[in-house]
């Protein structure tokens, strides 16, 4: 007999071209609505559990646009829209996607413009991840406080600077309950490119409440720093503080703060005092803080562990550990840089206010606002966030500490 063939619709199915444009095209939708959908969120109040979907979009910003447009430009390529309906979904959605990731970039330039900060795209996309952690070869104890030692990271600027080099005293964010030396470290390498050395401290956290200690463990960061100035070859008369989220707080509040009684270094330091303080996202009024109680109350909670109570149960802790307390003048000149989107620190109640009682108080000061900027935005090295505040920081400290020849 006549053995018979197995009929080809019967053998192993293979997607069409049309099957698999329509594969392609299902594949772009879902990319691209997800990443149209998360770029619109970054002009929207907060919510509890977004704070980093958020950052990473207002961050990424423009990826969200090349994702766009390469959704685009494939339908387009395909000619898929001359027979699939689908392709005009993708078409719509990627043009949605092109212009929701747009958005706050056309935004950052514009405030780009204003400052005159002058914006790579190459380092946009090769500035890279600024986290880091402690390293073990630069780390030194700077004082024992309670019979714990407190370490700091030394960073020296290039041989060939000039010396004694001017310093700055970093001080690690993390809402008061967590963090360490060394988070950012190209902050630290920018700088010492700048002729900085860098002294990146590591301070007491909270539990328990450490509102009268950490600041103190600034101050004793800086005493040492004076005291070792001819060991490490630098000038203890051109020294700055600068700070983080809350660490700009307490870089903020050791400046302010010098001499005052209730905010003593936690170690023998006899001059605290800086040239100049920087503040990148900090808070600098702790009631308005806890009442603003964003992201379902993890500012609070950071609030109460660091103070031991409410404003309601430790005024003196709420008031004593505000840098907004202590404005009045004479103050160091004092840079501000502040997420207009920052779903932490409102800068409406933190910065905003400070600025304006340095201004009554005529204490040389800037504060720069970034539009759609969320808290932490400086991870992201080539973000534009970034770059516009790397020209603010080094404009001030040409201004204040080292005047260029």
């Amino acid at each position: 007999m006549q053995q018979l063939e197995a009929p080809s619709d019967l053998a192993t199915p293979r997607l069409t071209h049309g099957g698999r444009a329509v594969v392609v095209l299902s594949v772009l939708l879902t990319l691209l609505l997800l990443a149209a959908v998360v770029a619109l969120w970054a002009p929207l109040p907060p919510a509890d559990w977004a704070w980093k979907t958020y950052l990473v979009t207002s961050e990424y910003a423009l990826f969200v646009t090349l994702l766009g447009l390469l959704g685009l430009g494939l339908t387009l390529a395909l000619r898929a829209w001359q027979r699939y309906r689908l392709a005009w979904v993708v078409t719509l959605v990627a043009v949605l996607a092109i212009l929701a990731g747009l958005l706050p970039t056309v935004n950052l330039w514009l405030t780009a413009r204003s400052t005159g900060t002058h914006l790579s795209l190459g380092q946009y996309f090769t500035g890279g991840i600024n986290l880091g952690k402690p390293d073990p070869a630069r780390t030194v104890t700077y004082a024992t406080v309670e019979g714990r030692a407190l370490p700091l990271d030394v960073w020296l600027p290039p041989a060939s600077a000039a010396r004694p080099a001017p310093v700055v005293v970093a001080v690690h964010g993390g809402a008061f309950v967590g963090g360490q030396q060394g988070q950012y470290p190209k902050w630290n390498a920018w700088l010492n490119e700048r002729g900085y050395a860098v002294f990146d401290i590591q301070y007491r956290l909270a539990p328990p409440p450490r509102w009268n200690q950490a600041a103190g463990d600034v101050m004793c960061a800086v005493g040492w720093v004076r005291a070792n100035a001819e060991r490490y070859g630098v000038d203890p008369t051109r020294i700055v503080l600068m700070g983080e989220s809350a660490g700009g707080t307490l870089a903020l509040l050791a400046a302010y703060s010098q001499g005052d009684a209730a905010l003593p270094p936690s170690c023998p330091a006899p001059d605290t005092s800086v040239t100049a303080v920087v503040g990148l996202y900090p808070a600098t009024d702790l009631v308005a803080g806890w009442h603003d109680n964003t992201l379902g109350g993890y500012t609070r909670d950071a609030v109460q562990k660091y103070t031991g109570g409410t404003p309601a149960s430790a005024p003196d802790a709420y008031r004593i550990a505000s840098p907004l307390s202590y404005v009045r003048g004479k103050l160091p000149p004092t840079l501000l840089v502040h997420g207009e989107h920052d779903a932490l620190v409102d800068p409406e109640t933190q910065s905003v206010p400070l600025s304006i009682k340095l201004d009554e108080s005529n204490v040389p000061h800037e504060l720069v606002t970034l539009p759609m900027t969320d808290h932490g935005y400086d991870f992201q090295w080539g973000g534009w966030g970034t770059q516009i505040t790397r020209h603010a920081l080094g404009r001030f400290l040409d201004r204040y500490v080292t005047p260029p020849r």
